[in-house]
């Protein structure tokens, strides 16, 4: 199933870690997407990955991560991702036709986001989420359990990641645009293509709900 990934030097990065820092990693980014830490322990977590990120530069390095990588190998990807993605898609839109109360509150929670967003934000906010879950999280699961269990584990924390109080159906609404993301970072081994898409997603589902959505809704 994974015959088509491109990554195998980050792979190789990651293995040269401690298991020790891997849990620590691991730790840090499912504690922050599920918000389970509470306030006074939060300055610790950051201090220790801050540290971690420091003594593992090089797999943060730009030699590793903004370099020339080709998406010509998609051809390659494995039947069963395509799968994977059409059926998450699939499930996406039966909610918005099972739960008429869906889509309201979907929109309702990227509305207030749009409304509230600065462009320096949203960068940082992209960079930070690429780098914690395509980078960190994933390789550091991959590391200790393979990559079936990362890549699902990933889109886990991702998605709820993006829990705006609107239940299950926002993270939901996620889940396509996780496995595009992790799809690419395996593809090219590098966090750049996924920087690229993230920022474009982002600015469509900005233009649809700023620009569009009032004149069609």
């Amino acid at each position: 199933m994974w015959h088509w990934a491109r990554d195998q030097e980050l792979v190789n990065k990651f293995e040269k870690i401690r298991t020790r820092e891997i849990i620590v990693l691991i730790f840090f980014v499912a504690t922050q997407s599920l918000a389970l830490l509470p306030d006074f322990l939060q300055p610790l977590t950051w201090m220790a990955v801050a540290i971690l990120c420091i003594v593992r530069l090089d797999i943060f390095s730009f030699k590793l991560h903004f370099r020339r990588t080709p998406l010509a190998d998609i051809r390659f990807v494995d039947k069963k991702m395509w799968m994977i993605l059409g059926s998450s898609m699939v499930l996406y839109i039966s909610v918005l036709v099972i739960f008429p109360d869906s889509f309201p509150k979907i929109y309702a929670s990227a509305r207030n986001m749009c409304e509230s967003i600065t462009l320096s934000n949203e960068l940082f906010k992209i960079l930070h989420e690429e780098i914690l879950f395509r980078l960190a999280l994933y390789y550091s699961l991959n590391r200790l359990f393979g990559r079936n269990v990362s890549f699902w584990a990933t889109l886990f924390f991702f998605a709820f990641r993006h829990d705006h109080n609107v239940h299950i159906y926002y993270p939901l609404a996620v889940i396509p645009a996780g496995i595009l993301l992790s799809l690419v970072t395996i593809l090219t081994g590098s966090l750049v293509p996924a920087l690229l898409l993230h920022f474009i997603l982002n600015i469509l589902v900005y233009i649809f709900v700023i620009y569009i959505s009032p004149f069609v809704m």
